[in-house]
Order: C-alpha cells, then structure tokens, then sequence
C-alpha cells in the first residue's frame, strides 16, 4: 500500500469521526428532551389532553394520584378530561377533592363553575363563582359569570344587582351595557331598558342583536315610526341582514295598516 492511500484512510477516518461525534451528540440531545418529557407528567398529561386523548389522560392521571393524591395540577387536568368526555358528575369530584387541598385555587374553582352549568346545576355554580368573587371582587369576569347564571335562570333581579355596580365602575362595557338591558327587557322595565339598549348602541352603534331588540320594544310601546327609522338607518349599513329585514317589514306592515 502506498502513501497515497494511507493519506486518504487518515482523511476518511476524521470525516467518520466527526460524523460520529454530531450523530451521538444528537442521539444525546434527542435523549435528554425525550426523557425531560417523560420525568414531567404534567407536559404528558397537557399532550394528551391537546391531542384530545380524554381517555388516556384520565388513565395517566389515575397513575400518577397513585403517588400524590393530593396534587392539585393532575385532579384539575383528570377533571378537564371526563368533562370533556360528557362525564360531569365525575368531574365535579375529581375537581372538589382539588379544592380540598386549596379551597383559594381559582383556576380549579373557575373549572367547577364551568362543569356545574354543564351539568345542569345552576345553583351550584352560582355558589362556587360567589366563593370566586368573595376571593376576587374586583373581577369582571367572575361578577359577569355570575350573572350570566343568573340570567340563564331567569333571576334577573338578582343578574341586576350583579350588574349595576360593574356598571357604575365602567360604563363603556358593551357587554354588562347590554345585559342591563336584556334583564329590565324580560322584566318588563321599559324605560330602563331602552335606556340601556340606546346606551349600548352609543358604545357599538348598529349592533344587530340589540338594534333589533330595541325595535322590538318600540313596537311593543307602538311607537312603530321610531322602530322602522331605526330599522332602515340599520340597514344603510348592512342591507342583508335578515333579521332586521323581517322587522322593518313588519313595521312597513303596521304603518300602512294603520
């Protein structure tokens, strides 16, 4: 063998060397995250549960409380999944013995609201979110979700009280505007109501929802002419929406009627 090939054998060992060396390294990398992942249950459990494998996640919760079955991170992930599954019933124990542990953990808390108004229990809901803004009072969306719940279950005095002081704190919120107005609407309050609805048109003008609810309430008061101008100003601005189309017809109807 000559020179020349030994040279070449040199260069070709470095090249496999170097290969070698970027390759394990890799293999080391790759290694490391894989068994980082595997020592955190709670990037596993979040995995499942964005994959929307319920099933698995409840079974590799389970394994885990097992160990701890008091952590709170794996109950609120366990109750997220048989909620999801339709299985409230479960998932309300599973989140009341999160709570156990903490009874001030508002992402669980927030969580045991929302699976009670699944679950078809109103009152329960309303119970656990007053234990929400007891801790929080400040907080809109606690105080919003509230009387939410109340108005779903037509107590719209109480989704009232709720609302009048978020108000009083701000009253360029759209959204608490217009649940003022749908409460004293359902309660037959018309002039707070149309001050609410008109209020509410101030802050988004031409929202469909509530420019028809307010034409409604003027037809209701016979106040015909106003609930057509406001229709036809409506539909300056969106001429396809359907249903202030049928409210300004209706109203057509009534005035030539008349």
């Amino acid at each position: 063998m000559g020179i020349g090939f030994w040279i070449r054998f040199w260069y070709i060992n470095i090249s496999m060397r170097k290969i070698i060396i970027v390759v394990a390294s890799l293999l080391v990398l790759i290694t490391g995250q894989v068994c980082s992942q595997e020592q955190d249950p709670v990037i596993q459990l979040n995995t499942l549960m964005q994959s929307f494998r319920y099933s698995e996640a409840i079974a590799l919760a389970d394994f885990y409380l097992i160990k701890d079955s008091t952590r709170s991170d794996f109950l609120l992930i366990k109750g997220r999944a048989l909620s999801s599954l339709f299985r409230y019933k479960e998932a309300i124990t599973t989140l009341k013995k999160s709570i156990r542990s903490d009874s001030t953990d508002i992402t669980v808390l927030n969580e045991l609201v929302n699976v009670y108004r699944q679950w078809g229990d109103p009152l329960s809901a309303i119970e656990t979110c007053r234990k929400l803004i007891n801790l929080f009072p400040d907080n809109r969306y606690f105080n919003l979700q509230l009387a939410n719940i109340c108005y779903n279950i037509k107590d719209y005095h109480a989704a009232i009280g709720v609302l009048l002081p978020l108000y009083r704190s701000d009253t360029s919120d759209f959204y608490g505007v217009k649940q003022l107005a749908y409460c004293y609407d359902e309660l037959k309050d018309n002039d707070s109501a149309m001050f609410f609805y008109q209020h509410a048109l101030r802050i988004i003008p031409f929202e469909p929802i509530v420019t028809g609810k307010l034409a409604n309430l003027f037809i209701r008061l016979n106040e015909v002419n106003t609930a057509y101008y406001l229709t036809a100003l409506f539909l300056k601005q969106d001429p396809g929406n359907l249903p202030i189309l049928k409210i300004n017809a209706y109203c057509n109807y009534l005035i030539q009627d008349y």
